[in-house]
């Protein structure tokens, strides 16, 4: 489960395909969506019912950052994510760091934690023995990951580990969607649209063949928007209430407009 910080900066790039290239939804075992319930993810997964793949196809794999509190999730966001599967009928699996970004932030002469995910068959855990570190570091205002650790450490490598430690994603083929979109900073503007995931080990012994796609990479914001009203979606409180995404409650990212409405909700 650990990740050297050199890795962390720069998740695309492996082997890209053909320029222009997208992906066969029908010829995929398995559709992964990483949901954080917020409006691009939720876009991802219309416009894949949109392309004709139904419901039942997809997995809502959605990250935990708390794990065992509230201090950086928003606190309904789960149940929301509960409820809008059930409507929509697609499948959400939970997954987190043990003890979440806060016992990472703290973490001093101690491993990483483990990880666990859940399954179609129960709760996975795995991980959490590598060498003993510090960190004791606020999550840094950065687009370099290794600094920016909270995004790979509560996010990206969970993923990373419940896609490595499936045996059903063997010998299969996995398509990962994830919602970036170009709009929303230089850095993701570079991202490529379509190319092998991380965890992809086609030409190995277990054939685990995984791609990533970013369907709204090119999309606008009120593109996101139609399709949402497009299929009667209600968006998640925090948009409600003017936020414009669905980051952590307490993103180091935040304006100090931000901050002092999260003062007056959660002093």
């Amino acid at each position: 489960m650990s990740m050297a910080p050199a890795s962390l900066s720069s998740r695309q790039g492996t082997v890209p395909p053909e320029p222009g290239a997208r992906p066969d939804l029908a010829c995929y075992d398995h559709v992964i969506v990483a949901c954080s319930f917020g409006k691009d993810s939720l876009a991802s997964t219309l416009h894949l019912f949109e392309k004709g793949v139904a419901p039942q196809r997809i997995e809502w794999w959605h990250h935990l950052v708390d794990d065992d509190g509230d201090v950086f999730d928003w606190p309904h966001v789960p149940d929301y994510g509960r409820h809008l599967a059930a409507a929509l009928d697609v499948r959400l699996y939970f997954s987190a760091r043990q003890g979440g970004i806060v016992r990472e932030m703290l973490r001093e002469n101690a491993p990483t934690a483990p990880v666990w995910f859940d399954t179609p068959t129960g709760r996975v855990t795995v991980g959490g023995k590598g060498p003993p570190n510090t960190r004791r570091r606020f999550p840094q205002v950065s687009a370099n990951l290794s600094v920016r650790w909270c995004s790979p450490y509560a996010k990206i490598m969970v993923a990373d580990g419940a896609l490595r430690n499936q045996a059903r994603f063997g010998h299969a083929r996995t398509l990962f969607v994830t919602g970036e979109r170009a709009a929303e900073s230089a850095n993701r503007a570079r991202y490529a649209v379509f190319e092998r995931h991380l965890a992809d080990c086609r030409d190995g012994r277990i054939r685990r063949h995984i791609d990533h796609w970013r369907p709204v990479h090119a999309w606008s914001e009120a593109a996101v928007w139609q399709i949402l009203r497009r299929h009667g979606v209600i968006p998640p409180l925090p948009y409600q209430l003017g936020f414009g995404r669905l980051s952590c409650l307490a993103c180091v990212f935040m304006s100090a407009d931000q901050a002092a409405t999260l003062r007056h909700m959660d002093p």
